[in-house]
């Protein structure tokens, strides 16, 4: 059996089966509505080459004036919060420069790439109502595209009309909690000031679903801030629902040390790919899935084993490549359905 090049190669190969089936519990919540998702900078940086928040540290250090071993030196040390402060401080124009600097280098253009049509495909087949994200840039809008998605404002009417808007259509709100390009929640100040309103809304999903946290570091000052917040509440009430951190980890070492980590803290399993990865092999599960009750009718109907069923599509998908599994699946037990006395 050929190995899967999603993920890393340091892995067995009961640890991959292990977590491919981690992933088809991701797709079943997704399918039955039960799933919520946080996606980081690791999605925009894969998609489009957008900066991490390193990389926005180094370079507003480089502003500063700062060559670039220092500048990076200094993003390692002191972090994107505390470097944002001093541009702020420094700089002619300050709060404005500061904001049009990161706005500049977070804006995209050209077409999308796989990872954003993944991430919309998975969306559109799992009417996904919410999607937060600690992202300044609009790339997951983008993504999904103006008729299906928008950014929530941060006011309790905005938070009211969604609600309202969710109930008469497929709809994506996109939620984020550390503000847009135009007013980013980026300084020590402004990390400083209460919280965004839609943490209660981020508490509520991790709370209340399966979630997933896509596009981080394991050491990522993001995601250990949200976890901070809500460690104790949620160590007591998760119970039999489960939280994965989807992170690219190229050692082995470090991996291993991760894993255990965020085991520890409230049982997240660590998924070890980059996002594109991720979205595709969710995206493949969930076809497979989806697969899974036409293929047992058409076994039934053909006299013929599920597996020789689903092998037999599977061919039929390589010669038409817009079609997944699922929907060749759901076209044969159609086409039977009509064809079969």
């Amino acid at each position: 059996m050929a190995r899967n090049p999603r993920f890393p190669l340091y892995l067995g190969d009961d640890e991959v089966v292990s977590l491919q089936r981690r992933i088809t519990e991701i797709a079943l919540a997704a399918l039955a509505r039960q799933l919520g998702l946080l996606i980081g900078a690791g999605f925009s940086f894969e998609a489009r080459g957008l900066p991490l928040g390193s990389h926005l540290a180094v370079a507003l250090a480089e502003d500063l004036g700062y060559p670039e071993i220092s500048a990076r030196r200094l993003a390692d040390t002191y972090g994107l919060s505390v470097i944002a402060e001093q541009y702020g401080r420094v700089v002619t124009g300050k709060r404005q420069q500061l904001v049009d600097t990161v706005s500049r280098m977070l804006t995209t253009s050209g077409d999308g790439s796989q990872v954003e049509n993944d991430l919309k495909a998975i969306v559109s087949n799992c009417d996904i109502s919410r999607i937060f994200t600690t992202n300044y840039d609009s790339l997951i809008e983008t993504a999904l595209g103006d008729q299906r998605s928008a950014t929530i404002a941060e006011t309790a009417s905005a938070l009211t009309k969604f609600e309202h808007d969710i109930r008469r259509k497929e709809f994506t709100g996109v939620f984020h909690i550390h503000g847009t390009t135009t007013n980013p929640v980026i300084t020590e100040t402004d990390l400083q000031k209460p919280r965004s309103i839609f943490f209660e809304e981020l508490r509520h999903e991790l709370l209340s679903r399966v979630f997933v946290m896509v596009g981080y570091s394991f050491r990522d000052e993001s995601i250990t801030d949200v976890f901070e917040s809500i460690y104790e509440l949620l160590k007591k009430t998760r119970e039999e629902r489960k939280t994965f951190l989807v992170s690219p980890i190229e050692e082995e070492f470090e991996y291993r040390f991760a894993k255990q980590y965020w085991e520890d803290r409230c049982d997240v399993c660590l998924i070890p790919m980059g996002a594109g990865a991720f979205f595709a092999e969710f995206l493949e599960q969930l076809h497979t899935v989806g697969s899974v009750k036409p293929i047992d009718e058409i076994s039934v109907k053909i006299r013929s084993s599920p597996a020789d069923v689903k092998e037999r599509l599977k061919r039929l998908c390589d010669d038409v490549p817009d079609l997944a599994l699922d929907d060749m699946a759901e076209i044969a037990r159609r086409f039977l359905a009509v064809r079969t006395p």
